[in-house]
């Protein structure tokens, strides 16, 4: 038993730290300085402003970041660099979920090349050490991924609340997440079980949906009476996701494409020629009829959610290299 225990820490349990405690110094690294960005600033302005009583001060849109920061007040000089300190901390365990999902998708040493493969990716490493909602929404996302594994192999109400939670957080934080609803069914069509257990799946993945939308539209009810505003919470979402689209926006498809230029090159820049050649070539083993389970599950967030982020509405020739980062985990699994 103990020589089990002691071959499980050293081949797993050590690895894990050890490229967790990399990302960690990765990310600390030149922490502050870097200037601090509009964003950055923005959302402390607004961490303040709910610190004073004003909990729903700024666009729902991007709501729940600012929340997430009240418990260390970032009041004072150090308010940056407490901020950036705390997505640093959600960058490493972003870089932890990473790990779990290879883990549950193939194995464990997957797992660990998948972590160490986050670690180091430049769009991580650059983007984790600011104090942007970013960080947050790709761990929440990422982790809603791993859970829904979890659900399809083990169905179980406390994971269906768990994944109805992280969903609703990763809305409220930007409003561009609302596609990863879509994942709970998608993971029920991947991976089905079997016919004794079916309506329980059906029951729990639906009821994960339910739960997000419902705590969406609390929050968005909250703030549209508190703001004395006259929107239904259902109005509202279907205001901002018009708005997501770009609708009304003039010579879209020139932006559109322009966008998709800049994409490649921060993709090539921050992401890396090896890592997508990797992810690319997963295109293999699809086409051999090897792991395509697995390969369809990751390659609708790493490849299909960047949508929002490409038809948002957004000055002519800007792209920030920040829109892909809900991508990051689930390309670096599919590598």
């Amino acid at each position: 038993m103990n020589s089990s225990r002691s071959s499980t820490f050293r081949t797993i349990l050590l690895p894990a730290i050890l490229i967790l405690l990399l990302a960690l110094e990765l990310r600390l690294l030149g922490m502050m300085r870097l200037p601090l960005f509009i964003d950055e600033a923005l959302h402390l302005s607004r961490t303040h402003a709910m610190l004073g009583g004003d909990l729903y001060v700024g666009s729902i849109r991007k709501w729940l970041y600012p929340v997430t920061l009240i418990p260390f007040q970032p009041l004072g000089l150090e308010g940056p660099w407490l901020a950036r300190a705390v997505s640093t901390i959600e960058g490493v365990l972003g870089t932890a979920i990473v790990i779990g999902l290879g883990s549950a998708l193939y194995s464990r040493r997957a797992g660990l090349l998948a972590g160490l493969i986050y670690a180091v990716l430049p769009l991580a490493v650059f983007h984790e050490r600011q104090a942007l909602a970013d960080p947050l929404l790709a761990a929440l996302t990422a982790l809603s991924l791993l859970l829904i594994v979890w659900q399809s192999r083990r169905p179980h109400l406390g994971i269906s609340l768990l994944i109805g939670g992280a969903l609703a957080a990763a809305c409220l934080i930007k409003i561009s997440a609302v596609l990863f609803l879509a994942m709970p069914i998608a993971g029920l069509l991947i991976w089905p079980g079997g016919r004794t257990d079916r309506w329980q799946r059906i029951t729990l993945n639906l009821l994960s949906i339910v739960l997000a939308l419902a705590l969406i539209a609390l929050a968005y009810r909250a703030y549209l009476t508190n703001n004395r505003l006259t929107d239904t919470p259902a109005e509202a979402v279907i205001g901002n996701l018009i708005t997501l689209s770009g609708a009304e926006q003039p010579d879209s498809a020139t932006r559109l494409r322009n966008d998709f230029t800049v994409a490649g090159e921060v993709a090539l820049r921050y992401i890396g020629l090896p890592l997508m050649v990797l992810a690319i070539s997963s295109l293999v083993w699809i086409i051999r009829g090897m792991h395509h389970r697995r390969f369809i599950y990751l390659v609708m967030p790493a490849l299909a959610f960047i949508a929002p982020a490409l038809l948002a509405k957004s000055p002519s020739d800007y792209f920030s290299p920040r829109y892909l980062m809900v991508n990051a985990a689930p390309l670096v699994a599919l590598a």
